[in-house]
């Protein structure tokens, strides 16, 4: 027998992976995946990360849309972006992991690193017994056995050693008010630490516990601008707090001594290029007596006259190549401004005839001194190219003052104002009104003391608690911010680069709110108890309370942390704006959204704020188009159609039809666009289909087509609610007969998939053919999560889901991608993940394929597991949620930092869809109707859900013959008058149903599931709808 197996494995080795292609590695084999997924049937413990696993944590723990900062595995704060002064994280690739911050390196993407913070900042205790002295800080050094829970938007934290002698127990728990369907309220700029002390000890102990912070007001800036640091220690009787700012009133005398030995090689105050060699028109004839053309206002230092290649805007190229010279000095230094496109922009310097340093502007006009050490190279000839070889935006570089000198030369310095980005303040609080507050804890200066900006100024915090053996006592503190000057636009934003901080401002929604982060932390003292209670209450709704495996619930709430995070923002003028990941491709942009579903069930405001702020305001162009990006960037016609689809889900979470009403000839204004893009009203669009992948598709195919299908469904839908008729049989129309010409045409029984219908020698870049294309099902996706039915036969999304699990998902992505490098990387050897695409029946296409094909994208898999799920194929659909589970387990990967093209990205917002399908969950407002059916523990099930106007639990339970469903409001209000459910009993004698406890006058109708119809009724907070089958 075992030769026999020898036999057939060495004849035909394909059988591992497919029976048709040789260079598709991805197993047939998936393993185990029953244990792989766990019991599914129990909700396991909690998880705890200790040792290892808490290395890469950085759980956001601010307001949402408030700036980023992250909670430490040990409890500590990182990743301090709450002052306007994040970076641009994307977009992924090798050589754009690491890179150079003002105040450090930085990490950023799909590798192992502990998140990183320059700021000092902490707690410690010290205690004293009556005979000795013990000081130890709250961290990983001080504490060998720290133990973390994320369950977002909480921490919990654990301080244990294995010093048995160390008297105390300490637990933190961190977090900041979040409350869905309370945005305002959500979005606090601020971060409450609460500590439990407890004396475990036998004596009674006197216990300080200190909490300190460093000024970062402009911190960024240190050494860019002038300005005074300012602590004060301020006592309202109810708190203490250490109010933080930067007065930037008065500029200093500073003294500058010049290098004796400094040669200046240009600073093209002759007016010509006397030094150097023209190629091209970029930099014109001459140097340019400044700005030009009507360039941007420069800053920094810049002389009378410079080398500029904005002659002919940025349409022109060209390079200066300078006379050779020996390198005789230390250093070489320069000021540059323009653009930040490496390698195209740029000053070059050679030496052999090779560039050995190189530097670009930072997409601004800001001149900044660059220094190269250029010791290593001394007696060596050498000369300098500056090129322009961009015409694109920002396609310009501008250099002036090239020096050769044996000291670096510093740093221009600059004056701002109170409007600059960066300026604001910060306090750090306790709720304990005899703590002693310390303005300095280097001078020990008690109420108010100062720095230049550039010192550290630190201050401090202290409450003395007495503590008997076995006592326990709490203290809260909180950090709170004020950074009000939010800039209008990061346009320019380049990889790896801090956001331009100097556009006009357009400022934080929370400036109309609170006036100073005293403000905030006095209107959070004062609404405490509540927002506490509120923010816990959704907790325990959601973590505690719901049934499904702990693993699981865990994992579908991590990525709604964006919202908490840079990459989501909202503007004082009321308007939600977000990247597509921290700093990353900017405007809100309608494809890469088109997949998110949290912030639609948790905030509904902020996305119907979306739909009219921006996809039908400043995007909606004259003919229907919806532009990708906040107004600009032209259509993507993939996230046009999700947004008519966002349009229905809007309608869907609101409490009446006022929204659609409003918006409905914008909606089939934007209908007419994509059936004009059809071209011949036969459901399919097959001419150039700008998407998600950065590339184009030609020619008919579902990932597209099936957008447009279910777009033309909820247009339907909409239609017929606005009593549009006419309309409605239009679009119904023209659906049916696309969902017919998408199986004659594109339904491959033999692959057991969908293909595109393209023309590869006329478009032979980017396509995927007959490839089987993981989000090919994206438009049934939306159709099942908005109740739009099947855009296609049954059987061919059954088979085609299948298709998908069975080439695209591997439990090790090794084999495909060892062979198949992917343009980045979000799995490694060894990790498992859904692959974009394969082509498990023909070659594999490398570059010629679509986009990405080979990368694992977070957001593609939780769409795709929400369809499987609602499709039945359970296991399947938790294997691929597990993966990610898997990959961002903390001892390689934050659990709570899913990466695409930059950090906390967009699409993984897709996970809350999961939740849906899992419950099979589905919402109407406006008609007062919810419908629910648990896919998992059937008779003992407890769910979480939100409405337009509450939130709280649905369970279901089947005993001894009987099924017991029930609707509990936790928080608001919710207003029903149908409920739509499945009986899982066979024979079905009676319904009824119980508004708190009184039985109500209701009908039924036994369709697919049970329709039950009743009375209005509002459930208020507390109270139950109970539907009893028998």
């Amino acid at each position: 027998m075992k030769k026999y197996l020898i036999l057939i494995l060495f004849f035909f080795p394909s059988i591992l992976y497919s029976q048709f292609s040789d260079d598709h590695k991805v197993s047939l084999n998936k393993g185990d995946i029953k244990t792989f997924i766990g019991d599914l049937n129990s909700r396991g413990d909690r998880k705890i990360y200790k040792g290892e696993e808490l290395t890469t944590i950085g759980m956001p723990c601010g307001g949402i849309m408030a700036g980023q900062l992250y909670v430490r595995g040990d409890g500590t704060l990182a990743n301090w972006w709450i002052a306007n002064n994040a970076y641009n994280t994307g977009y992924g690739i090798d050589s754009l992991l690491n890179f150079d911050t003002a105040l450090g390196p930085w990490k950023v993407c799909y590798q192992t690193f502990e998140p990183p913070s320059y700021i000092d900042q902490g707690f410690k205790v010290t205690i004293n017994d009556g005979n000795k002295k013990i000081v130890k800080e709250l961290n990983k050094k001080d504490f060998d056995n720290i133990s973390f829970i994320g369950e977002y938007p909480v921490a919990f934290i654990e301080y244990n050693t294995n010093d048995n002698e160390f008297p105390l127990k300490i637990k933190s728990t961190v977090y900041s008010p979040f409350i869905p369907l309370n945005a305002k309220e959500s979005a606090t700029p601020a971060t409450i630490i609460k500590y439990q002390i407890t004396n475990t000890s036998d004596k009674d102990l006197n216990v300080d516990m200190t909490a300190w912070m460093q000024n970062l007001v402009c911190i960024d800036l240190k050494d860019r601008t002038y300005g005074v640091l300012r602590n004060k220690v301020i006592s309202n009787g109810q708190f203490k707090s250490v109010f933080m700012d930067m007065d930037v009133s008065q500029t200093p005398n500073i003294e500058i001594i010049k290098d004796k030995n400094l040669i200046v090689f240009d600073d093209f105050e002759s007016g010509n290029y006397r030094n150097w060699k023209i190629e091209g028109n970029a930099f014109g004839m001459r140097p340019t007596p400044g700005q030009i053309n009507n360039q941007n206002a420069f800053g920094g230092d810049y002389g009378k006259y410079l080398a500029n290649s904005y002659v002919g805007y940025d349409s022109f190229i060209g390079k200066l190549i300078s006379k050779e010279f020996t390198i005789s000095r230390n250093y070489i230094s320069f000021n540059i401004a323009g653009g930040a496109h490496r390698g195209r922009t740029c000053i070059n310097l050679y030496v052999d005839n090779k560039i050995v340093e190189t530097a670009t502007g930072n997409n601004n006009e800001d001149f900044l001194p660059r220094n190269w050490n250029v010791s290593k190279w001394k007696n060596k000839r050498a000369h300098l190219e500056i090129v322009d070889n961009e015409t694109g935006s920002w396609g310009h570089i501008s250099v002036d003052n090239i020096q050769f000198a044996d000291t670096p030369k510093e740093m221009s310095r600059y004056i701002i104002d109170d409007t600059h980005a960066f300026m604001g303040n910060l306090a750090l609080t306790v709720f304990d009104s005899s703590a002693i507050g310390t303005a300095d804890l280097l001078s020990g200066n008690e109420n108010y003391a100062e720095a230049k900006l550039g010192d550290k100024l630190n201050a401090g915090l202290t409450s003395n608690l007495r503590l008997k053996k076995g006592d326990s006592k709490e203290l809260v503190y909180v950090l709170s911010w004020y950074f009000p000057n939010r800039p209008l636009s990061y346009k320019g934003s380049e990889w790896n680069k801090p956001l331009p901080p100097n556009s006009p401002p357009i400022g934080n929604m929370y400036s109309n709110w609170y006036n100073s982060s005293l403000d905030v932390v006095s209107q959070l003292f004062e609404n405490y108890k509540r927002l506490e209670s509120e923010t816990f209450a959704f907790h325990d709704s959601y973590y505690n309370e719901s049934s499904f495996p702990y693993w699981l619930k865990q994992r579908l709430m991590m990525s709604v942390s964006t919202l908490a995070t840079e990459t989501c923002q909202w503007w004082s003028n009321d308007k939600f704006w977000a990247w597509e990941g921290v700093g990353s491709c900017e405007g809100t942009c309608t494809h890469v959204w088109g997949y998110a579903q949290t912030m639609a069930a948790l905030f509904p405001e902020l996305e119907r704020n979306l739909r009219e702020k921006t996809d039908y305001s400043v995007s909606l162009r004259d003919d229907g188009a919806i532009l990708s990006r906040n107004g600009e960037h032209g259509v993507l016609i993939d996230g046009h159609a999700s947004v008519i689809l966002r349009m229905y889900r809007e309608h869907l979470m609101s409490k009446n039809s006022y929204f659609l009403s409003r918006n409905w000839s914008k909606i089939k204004h934007s209908l007419d666009y994509i059936i004009n893009e059809d071209g011949n009203k036969d459901g399919l669009i097959v001419k150039i289909q700008p998407n998600t992948y950065d590339i184009a598709f030609y020619g008919a195919n579902t990932y597209v087509g099936g957008l447009y299908l279910a777009a033309l469904r909820a247009g339907e839908k909409m239609a017929y609610i606005m009593k549009d008729t006419l309309a409605a049989n239009y679009y119904k129309d023209i659906y049916e007969k696309g969902s017919k010409n998408s199986v004659d045409r594109l339904w491959n029984d033999e692959y057991g998939y969908f293909i595109q219908d393209v023309d590869e020698k006329e478009h032979p870049l980017h396509q995927y053919g007959n490839g089987c294309l993981s989000d090919q099902l994206f438009g049934q996706t939306w159709a099942d999560l908005l109740r739009l039915g099947d855009i296609y036969p049954e059987y061919t999304i059954d088979k085609t889901l299948n298709s998908i699990w069975e080439y695209n998902w591997t439990n090790d992505v090794a084999a495909q991608t060892n062979l198949h490098l992917p343009e980045r990387y979000y799995a490694h050897a060894g990790e498992p993940g859904l692959l974009i695409c394969t082509w498990p029946f023909s070659k594999h296409p490398g570059e010629a394929g679509v986009r990405y094909r080979d990368e694992v994208w977070t957001g593609i898999e939780y769409q795709v597991a929400t369809n499987m799920i609602f499709r039945g194929k359970l296991d399947e659909g938790l294997a691929i949620i597990k993966s990610i589970q898997t990959r961002y387990d903390g001892a390689k990967h934050n659990p709570w930092n899913e990466v695409e093209c930059g950090d906390h990205y967009a699409r993984a917002m897709a996970s809350y869809g999961v939740l849906h399908a899992l419950q099979d969950y589905w919402y109407d407002g406006p008609k007062g109707i919810m419908e629910f059916s648990p896919k998992l523990t059937t008779d003992k099930f407890k769910g979480f859900y939100t409405s337009a106007e509450g939130w709280g639990n649905i369970t279901q339970i089947i005993e001894n013959g009987i099924q017991e469903n029930q609707v509990i409001v936790k928080y608001g209000s919710l207003c029903l008058q149908q409920l739509i459910l499945s009986s899982l009993l066979g024979k079905l004698n009676n319904v009824e149903i119980y508004y708190n406890g009184r039985k109500i006058n209701s009908t039924y109708k036994l369709l697919k599931k049970i329709e039950i119809n009743f009375d209005k009724v509002e459930l208020k907070k507390g109270d139950t709808l109970k539907v009893i089958f028998s």
